[in-house]
């Protein structure tokens, strides 16, 4: 899945009411499909960018990215997060700026390793993982709220 489909999904789900008449990114533009998902995003401080100028709306988004994304979106709702000690075998490779939201994540079950134990931060997530995150983001929201 890439980083603007991700963004679309994101935006549809917790609909950010955040102005979208200008984009800081030079490759998100108006006649874009995904400018007004990107640019509410965005200015809602939920995404960021892969650089201060780019988004790279067609590169696929990775796990920890994803995550990062997830958990801005979750403390909107929540000043604090749960958390719990990262046992994935390859918790070294989760970058810091990362951790805590992979960490949060893992504690409140928005994500899962894999079967050999491994989160795989880098790598691209599937659609169907995206959709079984968003889903337990859902759901995480709205079991805290009652």
């Amino acid at each position: 899945i890439t980083r603007a489909e991700f963004a679309k999904l994101i935006s549809t789900a917790f609909s950010p009411s955040a102005p979208t008449d200008f984009s800081v990114f030079s490759d998100v533009n108006k006649s874009d499909w995904f400018y007004e998902h990107v640019t509410a995003l965005s200015t809602a401080g939920i995404v960021n960018g892969t650089s201060f100028e780019k988004f790279s709306p067609h590169k696929n988004i990775t796990r920890q990215d994803a995550t990062v994304i997830l958990m801005r979106v979750y403390s909107e709702f929540f000043e604090s997060s749960p958390s719990n000690q990262l046992t994935y075998k390859d918790a070294d490779l989760i970058s810091p700026c990362a951790r805590t939201s992979v960490n949060s994540a893992d504690a409140l079950g928005i994500i899962t390793g894999t079967p050999s134990g491994k989160f795989k931060p880098s790598s691209p997530i599937t659609r169907a993982e995206a959709a079984a995150m968003l889903y337990r983001t859902v759901k995480a929201v709205k079991s805290q709220m009652g």
